[in-house]
């Protein structure tokens, strides 16, 4: 059978060249081999199908609405219920700001504390050599160098990546938060038996202030897909 390749002789036979060309009457389309007929390998190719209850919108200019959105892939319930919960009554914006995102001004001492603060971290620098190449690089540069606490802070502010601290069960079973921010113990059920691991330390009865028996850092989804976007390089990336 001629599927439009070469057969492994190099060789076609007359019948299937008389087969394939017999339907070139019948066809509209034209190849750049010269042949009319789209090969049976590209006809047997499998194409997208749409379900009969949707409508596809013709007018492109108007979004749909969650009403008439397309589901192309029936989800599961507990994903349908999740997303629901988180999104809460979050619309996606019809329309993409016009403008970017103010940029802020900072000033020489600033810009060289970051830099300095940067290199410090990619050394894995300790608090005292912190202090103590701050002292240099003012004597050098002629510009007061921000203490490690206002750096770091300032650092914050300029990428909304403000760490938050969530408690979780001791053995990474579930995260206190959502449903669970309420609970004292761990619900999570392993091969037949609840895990049941305390959330604070119980021998710290008497003190006011109960201390979780382990916690997670957590940065903020949003803002760090922002910064993500504002550095050059990873900007490429995504």
């Amino acid at each position: 059978m001629y599927d439009g390749y070469p057969s492994p002789s190099g060789s076609v036979s007359k019948d299937d060249l008389d087969s394939n060309s017999a339907s070139e009457d019948d066809s509209d389309s034209v190849s750049v081999t010269g042949s009319s007929s789209p090969s049976r390998a590209l006809l047997a190719f499998p194409t997208a199908v749409i379900p009969h209850d949707t409508e596809i919108d013709k007018d492109l200019e108007s979004p749909l609405d969650d009403a008439e959105e397309e589901t192309y892939i029936s989800l599961p319930e507990s994903l349908t219920a999740l997303r629901k919960e988180l999104l809460g009554d979050y619309k996606c914006p019809k329309h993409a700001p016009k403008s970017p995102p103010l940029l802020h001004t900072l000033t020489s001492s600033q810009k060289l504390s970051l830099k300095h603060y940067v290199a410090w971290k990619k050394s894995n620098g300790t608090v005292k050599a912190y202090g103590l190449h701050a002292a240099v690089l003012k004597e050098a540069a002629g510009h007061d160098i921000l203490s490690l606490y206002h750096c770091q802070k300032l650092a914050v502010e300029l990428t909304g990546l403000n760490a938050t601290k969530v408690d979780i069960c001791p053995n990474t079973c579930i995260a206190y938060t959502g449903s669970y921010k309420d609970m004292m113990t761990c619900p999570y059920v392993k091969d037949g038996k609840i895990c049941g691991h305390p959330r604070y330390d119980l021998k710290r009865k008497k003190s006011l202030q109960k201390k979780p028996q382990a916690q997670m850092m957590y940065l903020p989804i949003m803002a760090t897909i922002k910064a993500l976007f504002a550095n050059a390089d990873t900007s490429q990336l995504l």
